[in-house]
């Protein structure tokens, strides 16, 4: 078992994730375990929350001898240079014990809406008042956050835990959102500023910050120490600033890019954020490079899905290379106005029947054959007009819907309500509006979004080829399988969803009943224990979604009866969404969620004192739980669940064997 982290370097990186608990070095880090002797340079390192330069969430363990030079982002909350997060629970000088030792953070840029911090991004309790844990530490690093309170070269959601740090020291013209550091955007003495003649001298560091392990010749090439272990990587030296604010290592860090096909011959290109300096390149083997500066989140390109794409995302000095093959967008299914179509082996199957012309792409009404021409599948004709191969156009959204006076577009990743981008992806389904959380991780396609005899329906296809009911849980087929779905199509109309697998099998059923209505499936043979384990896991996934979301409707029904937000009366609208980061669904009031309002209801309740959260937070009743048409058991009556599952599998075999016997005769 490797205890401990060491020797270890990344380097002219990029690191992406949607979710949390993002590192430059560990995602998570307990057990005691340290990262030692190592360093993280010029690297971009990007999550949803919980991003650190080295670590992304820190239990116990720590960092001793290292180095980060790395933008540092949290599109949600916590970015650090060394830590995005610190649970620091119950931390006592021998209990729960973690420590930062002898590392430095230079020429970084550590950004997030709330909790960014040089050192740390947020800690669940303040440090220890006493103790040495964490300290000879130097900080040369440009904090961005939305919230000034929570932000600091320190600890961004404890700035007072500055003056906690031993030995500590940060660069006089670091900054907090565009201001160098001083006594009124954080907490650290003035005595701790270094000044970059210090910073190039070797005194500085012995007799300060009282640095070990680091070699200090390259100081005379204007470079931050280097480690002195011999098993450390080749180490090329962080520069030194080169004047007060002087030039940071790393631009603006770049976005990440959603592809997704937008329709049988269109294609959308969903960026993370627009910074300013970035530019996109996009091109084919058989296109022209055409290069264009980053100023909205969405670009729409006519595309042909024949031929991969080439994109180029380039700001400063960074640059990152994109290739998109037809196959990872192109779209095999379409249930518009109740006509079933999808992709097999290119042949376009049309209610039943098999077409004779090849195509590659197939959504909403349309396909695109391999001549580049639009077939429309309701008229049964061809457009004259042949799709190019790539060729930038007007933006278009997935979905375009106006609600209470509020022009609401809907894009892949997020959606605009007025033309401002909000946090979330909106949708109006029978006069009613629905929020899906757009770092949800899930495939680019159609979504079960429902309301029927006042139950709400969302189920979404995940990038695990499962479906998940976030709400009410929809009704599936007897012996539905659900694994390796590759995509789904909706026909909300006529309650219908259309399932396309991994291996080409097709099955349309009715989301309220569970009815077949079309399937195109080739032979598959289960064993018993594949049978159970299929049907007892699908359960075991969607219980705690279930349950978080009855709970949160039984806050709502509270809400409702007391607002906890002043400005809303009884009659307000709420809106319930999963949170992807929590795992748990969240009650927005209406009017914030359209206004991009960052705090939830079930927020502000959490700021409330005990006994206003328990008169929301009180059950009410007992609630019964259903999906996949199985009751959920616990305790006792497990076995006897397991037991009728069995006998219901071997029923189901005998069945299919006199079937088969039947027709052998």
């Amino acid at each position: 078992m490797i205890l401990e982290f060491q020797y270890m370097s990344v380097k002219d990186s990029y690191i992406y994730s949607l979710g949390n608990q993002v590192g430059g070095i560990a995602g998570i880090r307990e057990n005691g375990y340290h990262i030692n002797y190592s360093f993280v340079q010029n690297t971009e390192i990007q999550g949803y929350s919980k991003v650190g330069g080295l670590i992304g969430e820190l239990k116990t363990g720590g960092i001793r001898y290292c180095y980060v030079n790395a933008n540092v982002t949290a599109t949600a909350h916590s970015a650090g240079g060394f830590i995005g997060y610190l649970d620091n629970t119950g931390m006592t000088e021998t209990n729960n014990v973690s420590d930062i030792h002898h590392a430095y953070v230079a020429g970084s840029t550590i950004k997030a809406p709330e909790n960014a911090g040089g050192i740390i991004g947020a800690s669940t309790e303040q440090l220890l008042s006493t103790g040495d844990k964490y300290g000879n530490i130097v900080v040369e690093a440009n904090i961005i956050s939305d919230n000034d309170q929570k932000a600091s070269l320190g600890i961004g959601n404890q700035k007072e835990d500055s003056k906690k740090f031993v030995d500590t020291y940060v660069y006089e013209y670091s900054t907090i959102n565009g201001d160098f550091i001083n006594t009124q955007n954080d907490t650290f003495d003035t005595n701790k500023y270094v000044s970059l003649e210090e910073l190039k001298t070797p005194n500085f560091y012995t007799s300060k910050p009282k640095f070990v392990g680091f070699n200090f010749d390259v100081l005379t090439e204007n470079k931050y120490p280097i480690l002195s272990n011999s098993n450390v990587p080749p180490q090329a030296g962080i520069d030194l600033p080169t004047e007060p604010g002087g030039e940071i290592a790393i631009n603006s860090e770049l976005p990440q890019i959603t592809a997704y096909s937008i329709g049988a011959n269109k294609l959308n290109l969903d960026l993370s954020s627009v910074e300013e300096g970035t530019s996109l390149t996009y091109e084919t083997e058989n296109t022209e490079a055409n290069t264009i500066d980053v100023d909205k989140r969405t670009y729409t390109f006519a595309y042909n899905y024949q031929v991969p794409i080439t994109l180029s995302l380039k700001n400063g000095e960074q640059e990152k290379i994109i290739k998109i093959e037809p196959e990872e967008v192109k779209n095999e299914v379409s249930n518009s106005k109740g006509i079933t179509a999808y992709l097999k082996d290119e042949n376009l199957i049309v209610e039943g029947e098999t077409l004779e012309d090849k195509f590659v792409n197939v959504q909403a009404g349309q396909a695109l054959g391999k001549n580049s021409k639009i077939y429309n599948i309701e008229e049964n004709t061809w457009e004259e007009e042949t799709v190019p191969e790539l060729e930038l156009i007007e933006t278009e959204s997935k979905e375009k819907e106006e609600y209470k006076g509020k022009k609401i577009e809907t894009y892949g990743t997020y959606s605009t309500v007025n033309g401002q981008a909000v946090n979330a992806i909106l949708e109006v389904n029978y006069n009613t509006l629905t929020a899906t959380d757009g770092k949800l991780e899930k495939v680019q396609a159609d979504k079960i979004i429902d309301s029927y005899n006042e139950k709400e329906y969302e189920t979404i296809l995940g990038t695990d080829g499962k479906l998940y009911d976030f709400k009410t849980p929809i009704t599936y087929p007897e012996n539905f399988k659900n694994e390796e779905i590759k995509t789904l199509a909706v026909n909300s109309e006529q309650k219908e969803a259309m399932v396309y697998y991994e291996n080409g099998n097709v099955e349309v059923f009715n989301y309220m009943t569970g009815n077949v209505v079309y399937e195109d499936k080739q032979k598959e043979e289960m064993s018993l224990w594949e049978y159970i384990g299929e049907q007892w896991n699908s359960k075991e996934e969607t219980t705690t979604i279930q349950e978080s979301y009855e709970k949160t409707k039984q806050i709502e029904e509270k809400l409702k009866e007391k607002p906890i937000s002043e400005n809303l009366s009884q009659n307000a609208n709420y809106v319930t969404m999963y949170n992807s980061e929590t795992g748990e669904h969240e009650i927005y009031a209406e009017e914030d969620i359209l206004v991009g309002g960052e705090k939830s209801e079930t927020e502000k309740i959490e700021e409330q004192p005990e006994e206003v959260k328990k008169f929301y937070e009180e059950a009410e009743g007992e609630k019964e739980e259903k999906n996949n048409g199985f009751y959920f058991v616990t305790g006792s009556i497990a076995g006897v669940c397991i037991t009728l599952v069995i006998l219901r599998f071997i029923i189901i075999k005998r069945k299919r064997n006199k079937k088969e016997n039947n027709s052998k005769k």
